[in-house]
């Protein structure tokens, strides 16, 4: 069935939108049977092209409209040459004289300084860049929600979208975050995190330097606030803290799957091989028992590196933002168990009573009681 003139002027007006495939068929194929419709498609195009001229032309706002006003009347009253497919320059003006009130209504909604590349540009969105693994050349930039990253030499990162987070495998990069309300970006190294609203800062496994506005720097473990850097203060990873490589993600394979080769890992003592696995677990969207498990994994890989110190810092971390999960439960009591062990009297009491504050029935509350009563005899 043939469109109606009213359907036809909808599609002449959301040309410069763009068409589906149909749309465009069923605009052409009554273009080339109603004589009036052609007249109003040509005359939206000449104004346009009026409009669009005039606007990037140094006149003032009044100079212009007086000058298409002029050009439109001068064209009054001249006949109306063929239609044809390939219009010469001379006729389009005249089309725009008589193109009447339906072409003023079609026009209603455009604005005089939309020229049609403005407004192709405007609805064009960003490309999303997929998720996962991404290498780099050195100069290379890439957009990703709202920042800009480049690549201060050759790089291997990832890109995880639902977090607003590059993990940062290798190399270095230079970060513009343009400021969105509500929204975070994050940069993640197997050794700190740098989280920020709207700045500009350089990053590489070693630290970050800011260029404008502010960074939180965080432990990549606990998300502790590590310190705070305003413009031009920078921050470098202790020396001793070197930082391991992240693997590249395995397209397909689960947080679950990577916590499970850690353990393996951890099992046969291959420590490093473990911590990286964690950290592409971390990498892979994990649910919150899941994260629980990989931070509680990164304690033990610590306290089997050892490094008891550090390991129970990490436990009393789980600890304090797990508190509701297993995994809290049993990271609370593995941290007294070190400080009884290293024989931290006044920690491992306080951490021992705070077990049994918190779990009064929990599944190592028996082994507590034993353990404080063991320290309070030595008194």
């Amino acid at each position: 069935m043939r469109a109606s003139c009213i359907r036809v002027a909808l599609l002449i007006k959301r040309r410069e939108e763009g068409l589906s495939d149909a749309d465009r068929l069923v605009l052409e194929d009554h273009l080339a049977s109603c004589e009036k419709c052609r007249q109003d498609a040509f005359a939206i195009d000449v104004l346009g092209e009026l409009v669009d001229s005039a606007a990037s032309s140094p006149l003032s706002s009044g100079a212009r409209e007086r000058a298409i006003t002029r050009a439109i009347r001068d064209a009054a009253g001249k006949p109306l040459p063929p239609v044809r497919a390939s219009r010469p320059a001379a006729t389009l003006l005249v089309a725009v004289a008589v193109a009447g009130l339906g072409v003023a209504l079609l026009l209603a909604n455009r604005r005089p300084s939309d020229s049609p590349s403005r407004q192709a540009t405007a609805a064009t969105p960003r490309p999303e860049v997929a998720a996962g693994p991404l290498s780099l050349a050195k100069h290379a930039t890439v957009s990703l929600a709202q920042a800009r990253v480049s690549a201060d030499e050759p790089t291997e990162l990832s890109w995880d979208p639902a977090r607003q987070a590059v993990v940062l495998r290798e190399g270095a990069v230079s970060v513009s975050v343009d400021s969105a309300p509500g929204r975070q970006f994050r940069v993640l190294t197997p050794r700190f995190v740098v989280e920020v609203v709207g700045t500009e800062f350089r990053v590489d496994l070693a630290g970050v330097n800011v260029t404008r506005g502010i960074v939180r720097v965080l432990s990549p473990e606990s998300e502790d606030l590590i310190t705070q850097l305003g413009a031009g203060q920078s921050w470098s990873v202790p020396p001793a803290a070197t930082p391991e490589l992240l693997p590249a993600p395995a397209r397909g394979r689960s947080a679950s799957e990577w916590l499970a080769r850690a353990r393996r890992h951890l099992a046969a003592g291959a420590t490093a091989t473990a911590q990286r696995d964690v950290a592409a677990a971390l990498a892979a969207r994990p649910n919150r028992s899941e994260t629980a498990e990989a931070r509680t994994l990164l304690a033990e890989c610590a306290l089997v590196g050892g490094d008891p110190e550090r390991a129970a810092e990490l436990y009393v971390a789980v600890s304090q933002r797990y508190a509701d999960l297993p995994a809290g439960e049993t990271a609370l009591f593995a941290a007294a168990r070190i400080q009884v062990n290293a024989g931290h009297r006044r920690e491992a009491e306080q951490l021992l009573r705070s077990y049994l504050d918190r779990y009064p029935s929990g599944r190592f509350q028996q082994e507590a009681r034993a353990r404080l009563r063991a320290l309070e005899r030595r008194e």
